[in-house]
């Protein structure tokens, strides 16, 4: 009886969780490793789906991405970020992000436009760090003069 309540226990957790956001399975795992044995996360998961309660992993890549891109994300930082969640990879939109690159700079760097060979280092660390793919930041800022 024990072990049942146990599982009720960690379903009514995981429904907490995904009450506040949809959540990955791996994360879900994650939150509940420290409280409950890994049969009774297993267990709970499993409930859980079959109730329709998780995304399915096409739907959980397409909405964390579109997330990221309100953000102003970078296609390399997204890729990353559902490989860490272990869910499917999205493909890159480079109009997209040519925008958010766009918006980044104008945001960050007045002038950016009239910036010499010498002074475009910064803006290019600042984007890649953001997860920009380099051949979008030279698009960028040799396209938009």
């Amino acid at each position: 009886m024990q072990l049942e309540d146990n599982i009720y226990v960690a379903l009514d957790k995981l429904a907490t969780y995904l009450a506040q956001r949809d959540h990955a399975p791996i994360e879900l795992r994650k939150k509940l490793r420290g409280k409950f044995e890994e049969s009774t996360i297993n267990q709970a998961l499993g409930l859980a789906t079959e109730k329709g309660w998780l995304k399915s992993p096409e739907e959980l890549s397409e909405s964390v991405t579109q997330t990221l891109h309100r953000k102003h994300k970078g296609f390399l930082y997204i890729q990353n970020y559902l490989k860490n969640l272990e869910l499917p990879t999205t493909p890159m939109d480079e109009s997209k992000e040519f925008e958010k690159c766009l918006s980044l700079l104008d945001n960050r760097f007045a002038n950016w436009q009239n910036f010499t060979y010498e002074q475009k280092h910064k803006p290019i660390r600042f984007l890649q760090s953001r997860g920009f793919t380099l051949s979008t930041i030279k698009k960028v800022l040799n396209e938009t003069k």
